[in-house]
C-alpha cells in the first residue's frame, strides 16, 4: 500500500452570516483596456486562498516563503492567485474574517467599514444574503459562464446554491479545476482483507462486472461477510452515515423532487423511494448486519467488512487495504447510473456582492472570478486527480469511484430543512420506518408529507 499522508480538506468553516460590501474607494469599473483594471483591488472575503504576507502588517519582511502556505495545493492557490493579480493587473485582498452576529456585519456593510466583492460561506448564509438582496444572479453576468459544467459543476449540484432559478452562489467552493478536495459525505469501502477471509466466491469488482452488485445482490453477500455469532463478532456494514439517506440515492430517489408539474414536492413518498426504506429496514433487522459502535469504531478495529463514512474518513483509515466501491444499484434505477454522496447546509459556496452604486463593478468582479478559478499552472485540469489518486488511495480505480461520486453529489436540501421542527420530524419518521418490520413505510412517509411540503416545498416554489 502506499503511504498515507495527511489530506487538507480546505473547508472554510463559517457559523454565521457573513454580510459584506464594497469599498467606496476602490474606483470605478471601467478602465483602459491597455492598462487592465488599472491596479484596482477586490476584496475577497472568507477566501481559502492563503493571504499575502505583504498585506499583513505584522508579518515579519525578513522571513522567507510565506507562513501562510503548508501544503502544495495551497501553493498552487497562491500562485495562480498572484498569477490573475499580474495578468489582470488587479489586486485581489483575501480575508478570513468572520463576524459574530449578522446584524453586526450589516451594520459595518452598510456603512462601507467591510469591503467585499467575493464572498466565500456557508449555504445557508448565502441564501439568506440573497434574499436580502445583496448577491448577484450569478446566471445573469456575461462575463463568466455559470452554465459550464465543467468548469462550475453540474446543474444537479448547483441546485443547493439556486433559490427560484437563481444562481446566487457557486457550491462547494468554486471550480472545478482548482485544487481543493470536494468535502462531501457516504462513501463506501469495504476491508479487502476481512472480505477475502471469507472465502467468498466473487470479489465486489466482479459482482460490479456481472450485474450483480444490486439491493438484492448485496443483501445476498452481505450474510456470507458477517460472523456476529463469534466470540469477537464481525458485523456486515459500520455506519457514520444514514444506511436509508444513501439507499434513496441509489435507488433514483431524493428528498425533495420535482413532480411532473416542474413543482417541488416531497419526495420520499414516491415508489422508488419507498422501495429503498424497505430495504434499508431489511438490512437493518438482519442480525448482525450492521456495527454497533458508532464513528466506525468497528471498522477500524477490524470488525466491519464495510463502511458508510464521509469520504475524509475513508482518506484517513487506519485499515491498510481500504478499497472504494459505488453502493449497490436499486432496482427502479438502470444499473450503473447512481450516486451515494451527499452534501449539506454547512459547505461553503462562492458569491459576488452586489454594488448599487456602481453596478458595472459587478461585471468586473465576474472577470475576476472566471479567471480566478481557472486551472492552475501546477496541476492544470487533470493533474491534481494524478496527485490525489497517487497520494491517497491505493489504486486508481479506487480514486476514480471517489471521483466519480463527487462529481455527482446529491444536495440533502439542509439548509431548507434546519433550523426548524421540520427536519426532526422527518428523521424521526425515517428512523422509526426502518427500526421496526411493523407498519407501512409508506403511510408512515405520507403521514408527514404534508407538513414538508408546506413548510419546506411552498418556499421552493415560490409561493
Amino acid at each position: 500500500m502506499k503511504k498515507k499522508i495527511v489530506l487538507l480538506m480546505v473547508c472554510i468553516v463559517c457559523t454565521f452570516m457573513i454580510f459584506s460590501a464594497c469599498d467606496n474607494n476602490t474606483g470605478g469599473s471601467s478602465g483602459n483596456q491597455d492598462e487592465g483594471l488599472k491596479g484596482e483591488e477586490f476584496y475577497f472575503r472568507g477566501s481559502f486562498i492563503a493571504e499575502d504576507p505583504r498585506d499583513d502588517p505584522d508579518a515579519d519582511p525578513s522571513s522567507a516563503g510565506n507562513p501562510y502556505i503548508d501544503t502544495a495545493e495551497g501553493e498552487a492557490m497562491f500562485d495562480h492567485c498572484m498569477k490573475i493579480e499580474e495578468e489582470l493587473n488587479c489586486k485581489i485582498i483575501r480575508i478570513s474574517d468572520t463576524y459574530t452576529s449578522t446584524s453586526e456585519f450589516a451594520a459595518s456593510y452598510a456603512t462601507g467599514q467591510t469591503p467585499t466583492d467575493i464572498l466565500c460561506a456557508p449555504f445557508a448564509d448565502l441564501l439568506d444574503l440573497y434574499k436580502s438582496e445583496m448577491l448577484v444572479d450569478l446566471y445573469t453576468l456575461k462575463t463568466l459562464d455559470a452554465t459550464d459544467e465543467e468548469k462550475w459543476g453540474s446543474e444537479q449540484r448547483k441546485e443547493a446554491t439556486t433559490y427560484q432559478g437563481a444562481l446566487y452562489a457557486f457550491p462547494v467552493q468554486g471550480s472545478m479545476y482548482f485544487p481543493f478536495t470536494d468535502k462531501y459525505n457516504g462513501a463506501f469501502i469495504y476491508n479487502v482483507d476481512l472480505y477475502n477471509s471469507y472465502g467468498v466466491d466473487m470479489t465486489p469488482a466482479e459482482l460490479i462486472e456481472n450485474g450483480l452488485w444490486t439491493f438484492s445482490g448485496f443483501q445476498d453477500l452481505l450474510s456470507d461477510v458477517m460472523a456476529p455469532e463469534l466470540d469477537r463478532p464481525k458485523y456486515g456494514i459500520s455506519l457514520v452515515n444514514s444506511l436509508p439517506t444513501i439507499a434513496v440515492y441509489a435507488n433514483g430517489g431524493d428528498v425533495i423532487i420535482k413532480n411532473n408539474k416542474g413543482e417541488y414536492v416531497f419526495g420520499y413518498t414516491t415508489d422508488n423511494a419507498v422501495h429503498a426504506l424497505e430495504w434499508a429496514r431489511t438490512i437493518t433487522l438482519m442480525d448482525g448486519a450492521i456495527a454497533p459502535n458508532s464513528f466506525q469504531e468497528d471498522f477500524e478495529k477490524g470488525n466491519a467488512t464495510f463502511a458508510l463514512v464521509p469520504a475524509s474518513n475513508a482518506i484517513s483509515s487506519a485499515i491498510s487495504t481500504v478499497g472504494w466501491l459505488p453502493f449497490p444499484y436499486g432496482p427502479d434505477v438502470e444499473y450503473g447510473t447512481t450516486y451515494t454522496s451527499y452534501f449539506g447546509y454547512h459547505e461553503t459556496g462562492i458569491s459576488i456582492l452586489k454594488h448599487t452604486d456602481d453596478p458595472e463593478r459587478e461585471s468586473v468582479v465576474g472577470t475576476v472570478v472566471n479567471a480566478l478559478f481557472e486551472p492552475t499552472d501546477k496541476y492544470g485540469k487533470t493533474g491534481y486527480d494524478e496527485y490525489m489518486a497517487r497520494n491517497f488511495f491505493n489504486t486508481q480505480e479506487d480514486y476514480e469511484i471517489y471521483k466519480e461520486h463527487g462529481l455527482n453529489m446529491h444536495y440533502d436540501w439542509s439548509k431548507e430543512m434546519i433550523g426548524s421542527s421540520v427536519v426532526t420530524t422527518f428523521q424521526e419518521a425515517v428512523a422509526n420506518a426502518i427500526a421496526s418490520s411493523g407498519g407501512s413505510i409508506r403511510q408512515q412517509m405520507e403521514a408527514i408529507e404534508e407538513n414538508i411540503n408546506e413548510n419546506v416545498c411552498k418556499d421552493l416554489n415560490g409561493k
